[in-house]
């Protein structure tokens, strides 16, 4: 992760445009929309639902207003919060590309 990009602030429904970077010596990769090169969404929105394995690992959905967002949390990152459908949050994570689907992001959350 390069934490010299800067998180883009986006709707979930705009990630869909998004296309891969050109890659260069030593860098991560990443994704480019609207000319900005980055590897973290910034979204904010409403809880849909939120489910934990026993490992601890979650998966929430987060609804935007303009689609919803498949969201992956980590036992070390969900421990001690309560996450609840309902709740209003905002989020930064990894743009997972791969999992995505036309107007479903999938990002991997980092608290």
């Amino acid at each position: 992760m390069d934490y010299t990009l800067a998180a883009l602030k986006i709707f979930g429904s705009q990630l869909a445009g998004s296309t891969e970077a050109p890659s260069s010596e030593g860098s991560s990769p990443a994704q480019m929309l609207f000319g900005i090169r980055f590897q973290r969404a910034w979204m904010q929105g409403v809880l849909l639902s939120a489910n934990y394995n026993e490992a601890g690992e979650g998966r929430l959905v987060l609804d935007d207003g303009s689609c919803v967002a498949d969201l992956f949390v980590l036992p070390k990152e969900a421990e001690g919060r309560l996450w609840q459908p309902g709740m209003y949050v905002m989020v930064i994570g990894a743009y997972i590309a791969e999992q995505s689907k036309d107007n479903y992001p999938a990002i991997k959350m980092l608290i």
